[in-house]
């Protein structure tokens, strides 16, 4: 639609989520604001716009109504208003210096409204309701006993009346409350120490218990009540392992040479595949009936691609386990994402095949 603006506000229509794009039209209320925004760019001008129906330009250079009629004289003499309007622009405002008495009817301003900024004295009795007072110290004379102001007799309290606790008129000094017992002033000592109370004073003393960090291993075996759980521990130890186990071929069922076995697995967690030569209860395969002679390779993959090198999951012969196996799988990749497909390669056989396959994958999240 063809917008309003600036002769009139627009009306704009707020889709609803059950909306189509055509209705309403999606491009149209991208068109539709985009007229708007250059319309509001053209209102307003750019900095130092020379458009004179634009804000900007008004702002800079458009005079100023003054009421009560013409201003004319120099700026450092005398200056009379006349009986018509007129108007001063925005840059001789910023630069206007008042530098003699400002009269009214021929009576000077300040005797009529006292103290103006920058008087020197005052004149006219009244209140100094706001602002920083910056002149001679006034007399205690004119201060003592008026309600809400300095009296001048202010007394500083000790840090033993601090302690105390009891006097509501003298006031607190910084280092009276530092010399308090209510703030410890013990000097740093050696690392470890905490700061106790015998009654009168705070010392720095040993702590009766030191904590102590449960390790990964601690956390495993679950036996030590005294030591506390980092995150790196809890990160670390058993309990943050979740297993992906696969049934590849059914108990009584000789393994075979074949890709992707039992079809593709998605993977329900996030983490990294843990393998360890020296704890191989972690990335390893079980047969139910053992094969003999040769040894049988199961090669696992991620998106396509194995995630080992040559040295993948073997099974020696007459064994039941990779675990046991002379040699350990090594791995080019541990990231696993949630989504990942993961397939399952039997590359290789015993010359009598096993029976049945299980594959474990240990994942720390």
């Amino acid at each position: 639609m063809a917008i309003n603006y600036p002769t009139s506000t627009d009306t704009l229509t707020n889709p609803l989520l059950t909306d189509t794009q055509d209705s309403p039209s999606h491009s149209g209320q991208h068109s539709d604001a985009n007229d708007i925004l250059e319309a509001l760019e053209a209102k307003v001008g750019v900095n130092s716009s020379a458009v004179t129906s634009s804000l900007d330009y008004k702002v800079e250079n458009t005079l100023l109504p003054l009421a009560g009629g013409t201003m004319t004289g120099d700026i450092l003499g005398a200056v009379s208003l006349a009986s018509t309007g007129t108007r001063m622009t925005k840059a001789w405002l910023e630069n206007l210096e008042v530098t003699n008495d400002i009269t009214i009817g021929g009576t000077a301003l300040a005797s009529i409204y006292s103290p103006l900024a920058g008087s020197s004295s005052i004149t006219t009795v009244g209140t100094i309701g706001t602002g920083n007072w910056e002149g001679t110290a006034i007399n205690q004379t004119y201060l003592v006993g008026q309600s809400g102001t300095n009296t001048g007799d202010e007394i500083v309290a000790s840090g033993a009346e601090l302690d105390t606790g009891t006097d509501d008129v003298k006031y607190a000094s910084a280092k009276a409350i530092k010399d308090s017992h209510n703030v410890p002033s013990v000097a740093p000592s050696t690392d470890g120490k905490v700061m106790t109370s015998n009654g009168t004073d705070w010392i720095s003393e040993t702590p009766a218990t030191v904590p102590v960090k449960a390790s990964a291993s601690d956390l495993n075996t679950g036996t030590d009540d005294a030591k506390f759980a980092t995150a790196k521990a809890i990160n670390d130890s058993q309990g943050n392992i979740r297993w992906l186990v696969f049934n590849l071929v059914e108990a009584g069922t000789d393994c075979a040479v074949a890709s992707n076995i039992a079809g593709d697995f998605v993977s329900p967690i996030a983490g990294t595949i843990l393998q360890s030569d020296s704890t191989p209860f972690y990335l390893y395969a079980t047969n139910s009936t053992a094969g003999t002679t040769g040894t049988m390779v199961v090669d696992v993959s991620i998106g396509g691609t194995s995630i080992m090198t040559t040295n993948k999951i073997d099974i020696d012969t007459t064994e039941k386990t990779s675990t046991t196996g002379a040699t350990q799988p090594d791995l080019t990749t541990t990231a696993l994402a949630v989504g990942d497909i993961i397939t399952i390669d039997i590359d290789a056989i015993h010359t009598t095949a096993a029976k049945g396959l299980t594959l474990y994958m240990a994942i720390r999240e």
